[in-house]
């Protein structure tokens, strides 16, 4: 039987949790624990089909952000709507700056500062941390 767990109650440790277990967030939205593999999570978003993966070790400007992980760098909008569904507070993040695939100009980008929430355009020279996504239907 699948695990359900309410945040908007005290919860338990979520990395401990089995891969499959659904998480209700503070905001009343789903996610679920879709991957666990060498200490990193992968977590779907049941309402908008993504999933986000967890923070990349290394820092990258955003030119090497883009060359690396192209299209599963996550874009502005897809930020604020994880930021909007209470993500952060299930989705492992290091407390830090993260590049979107948006540009801001020819010289800057958008960052997501987790688990703050604000964006800012950015020059693309800063190095920031990545997290990538998997995109999906949801019907």
């Amino acid at each position: 039987m699948k695990q359900v767990i309410d945040l908007r109650v005290p919860v338990i440790d979520l990395r401990k949790v089995e891969v499959g277990t659904e998480v209700i967030s503070s905001k009343g939205f789903s996610f679920i624990l879709v991957s666990r593999e060498k200490g990193k999570e992968s977590w779907l978003d049941v309402a908008t089909g993504i999933t986000w993966g967890d923070t990349e070790y290394e820092k990258y400007t955003w030119d090497d952000a883009v060359a690396e992980f192209k299209d599963a760098l996550p874009t502005r909008n897809e930020f604020k709507l994880a930021r909007e569904h209470g993500a952060w507070k299930v989705v492992p993040s290091a407390d830090s700056w993260y590049w979107s695939s948006t540009e801001d100009g020819n010289y800057g980008a958008w960052i997501e500062n987790i688990p703050g929430g604000t964006q800012y355009g950015y020059t693309k020279y800063y190095a920031g941390y990545v997290r990538c996504v998997v995109r999906r239907s949801v019907i």
